[in-house]
């Protein structure tokens, strides 16, 4: 039997194969793509330590900001893509999703100014003009180069969230007696009573972040019991965290004057070289308090003037080189006067960072992490052990601002494990981390995953 296929039939079997060749390209995650794209972040905007959170029909607007080391000017795209709880794309169409174009035209970019390591600034507003977002649920921003989709620069995570439930969190002592003085475990419920729900225990699902990450996130948790018309996530050593330790921080606002822990600041054939104070382990170390980012940065300096943002910063920060107070980073951090000048005026250098111990970790690698790697162990970040100074060192390149950073230990023939900051630095219960709950609702019959409810629980006091 002779079967013929029209010319339509043949462009749609070609874009199909198209869309299944950038998805396998295309990884579901943060992730950066090309060598040449530094300082990602994407926040609310005008909150640079927020994570992208949007409220369907509010006024909140996200900010992604990145950076191109070729310094050209380039045609990027970005493209919006809806996932469902376990970041996997629905079946929607853009179009039931998407008001507008899902695929659009970076229009902001500007080239570095007084710097003398040359990018250029890219910066997209969402939503905009041009797109709106209709729908909530878990969202995927795609970065890609000359309408080639398969030439992906960067991904990013967000979530579009509709307030329908009340959440109610708190941190409990752990269950397990082994983990009571190095982990966080959380029981929360959610009143469900104003919605239409069939089988609260299908259609409710939980996912619980540690810090804003990701990489040891929780994810599609169901209720174990409900009261009423309460569903309860009350388990037994299964929503814990190890509590980790403080973060540790690098002030690189300024490449003239030594910010805390800096050791010294070069100019080597024209570029900034910064030396870090070295780093030890915290592990067995009692408790003590530092006021952190959670593992977050900021983009910015004070060495240009008119640098407001940082200079109040700087003025802020203890002589004794100790971190100002995090309440101080939050409420500057929103101040917008200076935001452009710090992201197109802040320079690059290249840090060197040291973590001393007496001899290696035996069949084990160290990584520098933190958020502005994505929480990912990956080669270039991956430390060597110098026997003469008995140090793990690494040189990596970053622009000015604060960091927070950490120390991960990674089985020596593993490719999939997971960051892992314990074997380092340990864990203390009084550790403070921020744990953010999400709470996705399927009803029967629906094709995607609505984000319904929100909210935040600390440990330690801040």
């Amino acid at each position: 039997m002779l079967r013929f296929i029209t010319l339509s039939g043949i462009l749609t079997i070609c874009s199909i194969q198209l869309i299944s060749a950038q998805d396998q390209a295309l990884r579901y995650e943060d992730a950066i793509y090309q060598p040449y794209i530094r300082s990602v972040k994407l926040t609310q905007k005008g909150l640079y330590l927020n994570p992208p959170i949007l409220t369907l029909e509010g006024n909140d607007l996200l900010e992604l900001e990145f950076d191109d080391m070729e310094a050209d000017s380039k045609s990027y795209y970005y493209r919006i893509i809806q996932c469902d709880i376990n970041w996997k794309p629905t079946p929607l169409a853009e179009l039931d999703y998407i008001e507008g174009y899902s695929n659009d035209l970076l229009r902001e970019y500007h080239n570095s100014f007084k710097t003398t390591t040359s990018f250029s600034h890219y910066r997209l507003i969402l939503p905009n003009e041009n797109t709106r977002i209709t729908r909530s649920g878990n969202y995927l921003l795609q970065i890609y180069e000359n309408l080639d989709k398969e030439v992906t620069v960067l991904s990013r995570r967000f979530i579009v969230l509709e307030n329908k439930v009340f959440v109610a969190a708190k941190l409990v002592t752990p269950a397990a007696v082994g983990k009571y003085r190095t982990h966080h475990e959380i029981d929360f419920e959610v009143g469900v009573d104003k919605l239409p729900v069939g089988n609260m225990r299908q259609e409710i699902k939980a996912t619980i972040l540690q810090n804003n990450r990701w990489d040891n996130a929780i994810q599609a948790l169901v209720p174990n019991f409900n009261r009423l018309n309460n569903l309860v996530w009350d388990y037994q050593d299964k929503v814990v965290f190890p509590a980790g330790k403080e973060f540790r921080w690098l002030d690189m606002r300024s490449l003239f004057i030594f910010g805390s822990q800096i050791a010294s600041i070069n100019k080597v054939n024209g570029r900034f070289e910064v030396i870090a104070k070295e780093d030890h382990p915290f592990d067995g170390k009692q408790y003590f308090q530092i006021l952190d980012l959670d593992g977050d940065f900021v983009i910015g300096n004070s060495d240009q003037r008119g640098m407001r943002l940082n200079e109040n910063l700087q003025s802020r920060t203890n002589t004794n080189g100790a971190n100002p107070n995090t309440s101080d980073w939050r409420d500057l951090a929103q101040d917008e006067s200076n935001h452009f000048n710090n992201s197109v005026g802040s320079d690059y250098a290249e840090v060197q960072f040291f973590l001393g111990m007496n001899e290696p970790l035996l069949n084990q690698d160290v990584y520098l992490v933190g958020r502005f790697n994505d929480w990912q162990m990956q080669p270039q970040y991956k430390m060597s052990f110098d026997d003469v100074q008995q140090a793990y060192t690494v040189r990596v390149p970053l622009k000015q601002g604060y960091y927070n950073y950490a120390f991960s230990a990674k089985p020596r023939n593993s490719t999939t494990a997971p960051v892992n900051l314990t074997p380092i630095d340990g864990d203390w219960w009084e550790t403070e981390n921020v744990y953010t709950i999400l709470i996705y609702y399927r009803a029967f019959g629906e094709r995607y995953d609505r984000v319904i409810g929100m909210t935040r629980v600390q440990s330690g006091i801040r």
